[in-house]
């Protein structure tokens, strides 16, 4: 019988025959890259390049917290600081999970996995510099950042748009990861015009309309519709449920990509109609997102860990967005509501995607570290990979800060602002401890 030929560098073998181990069994998510068929590499490098900038992003909000609680939302800092958050960390995770996600959920990988890499060297080359030109006003740090990470987007979402026509299962997902790309394409656009509008100022008065238009589809858009999508295939994951198709996935997302739209339509016309109706929509698709979670986490199998108190969390944080956007459109509350309705928006995105990032990773590290040595040796189980202490304080830690953070701008309180700031910081830097913990710690299995 002839030997096995080696694994291909950066994959893992094939192993047809083998029985499913209970890795396989209870993360359907991670079930190609177990067996072989996706490189195990790229969404794990995708994870690692976003936690760095979740601690970058979390540290520059703590110089920024002040300014957020006097509503001043227009320093450089503050859009470079938001920017670390949307590009370094929503993004690049989306792309690193949607590379493991096109195998499992729609039979198809990655058009091309040269083609993902490269988008990733562009992405961690372009964001750091982009965003430090924005914090110094430097216009060719600036643009060379810019011009990098928009190459990086392209090639990224080039290499999905190509691999879509190629999927055989097409369900909400699918059509949540084709109405994202549209958004983020429109997102994107929107972003090089307020780029290139700092240095010549031909929006003038319009720059705020369009700042604002910007941040809505790069949210409601690319993150949450994204998010909606495949909510479906997350949620059972974490919870280690049956993974069933349940209708308010898709509910969800009838309700909040038209919605989205029509907001992005409102707020870019001055229509407080079309603003109104768009709101509604996306309320509505939120609260079946939130249905649907609901139903998830009632059907679980396992108690709740820290990773699903995080993806828990964020949704709540979303929740209380929900219930600001309403008062922001009236005009309630000044320049600081608005404010305080962005940051739980966004780090209540950060939160949930954090979670995710917790749960992905020790399947990530145990198939690489230990799939070899199953059967030989006395080996940790997934759940012993990750510290259950440094979990907890992790998810204390972001959720207390983002309340104070919140508390502090609405209060025009800098000094609590910039504490619940810390808090989140805090949290953050645990979460790299957490991987590097997953990624390089326990070796053996518990006594």
């Amino acid at each position: 019988m002839p030997a096995r030929p080696p694994p291909r560098h950066g994959r893992l073998p094939l192993v047809p025959e083998a029985r499913p181990t209970a890795v396989e069994a209870s993360a359907p998510f991670l079930r190609d890259t177990v067996t072989g068929t996706a490189p195990l590499t790229l969404p794990a490098a995708h994870l690692a390049a976003a936690a760095v900038f979740l601690a970058l992003g979390s540290m520059a909000l703590v110089a920024v917290a002040p300014l957020l609680a006097r509503g001043v939302y227009n320093a450089p800092a503050v859009i470079a600081t938001t920017h670390l958050f949307t590009l370094g960390v929503i993004t690049v995770t989306i792309f690193g999970a949607l590379s493991q996600l096109f195998p499992v959920a729609f039979g198809a990988a990655l058009a091309s996995s040269r083609a993902a890499w490269m988008a990733w060297a562009l992405m961690i080359a372009g964001i750091p510099l982009f965003t430090l030109g924005l914090w110094l006003a430097h216009h060719a740090l600036r643009d060379i950042g810019l011009a990098l990470a928009t190459a990086g987007f392209l090639v990224a979402g080039t290499n999905v748009t190509m691999t879509l026509p190629r999927a055989r299962s097409r369900g909400p997902a699918w059509v949540a990861v084709g109405l994202a790309l549209g958004f983020f394409a429109l997102t994107i656009v929107l972003g090089v015009m307020l780029a290139a509008n700092l240095q010549w100022g031909f929006l003038r008065a319009l720059r705020t309309r369009a700042l604002t238009v910007h941040l809505h589809l790069a949210l409601l858009g690319w993150a949450l519709v994204m998010i909606t999508g495949i909510a479906h295939r997350l949620l059972p994951f974490f919870v280690v449920t049956e993974d069933l198709e349940r209708p308010q996935a898709r509910w969800a997302l009838m309700s909040m990509a038209p919605g989205t739209l029509l907001v992005g339509a409102g707020l870019a016309l001055a229509s407080a109609a079309l603003t109104w109706i768009g709101l509604a929509l996306v309320e509505a698709g939120l609260a079946l997102l939130f249905a649907h979670a609901w139903l998830v986490m009632r059907s679980r199998r396992k108690p709740i860990g820290s990773a699903l108190m995080m993806a828990g969390g964020g949704l709540c944080l979303l929740a209380l967005a929900a219930v600001l956007g309403p008062f922001v459109l009236l005009g309630v509350g000044g320049a600081t509501l608005p404010i305080a309705y962005v940051t739980v928006g966004l780090l209540g995105i950060i939160v949930f995607i954090v979670g995710v990032s917790n749960r992905i990773a020790p399947f990530l590290s145990w198939i690489s570290r230990f799939r070899a040595r199953q059967g030989k040796e006395r080996i940790p189980m997934v759940a012993e990979l990750p510290s259950g202490a440094l979990g907890a304080a992790q998810a204390a830690a972001m959720l207390s800060g983002i309340l104070l953070l919140t508390a502090g701008v609405l209060l025009g309180q800098g000094s609590l602002a910039r504490i619940g700031a810390v808090a989140f910081a805090l949290g953050a830097m645990l979460h790299v401890t957490q991987l590097a913990w997953v990624t390089w710690g326990r070796r053996h299995a518990a006594a």
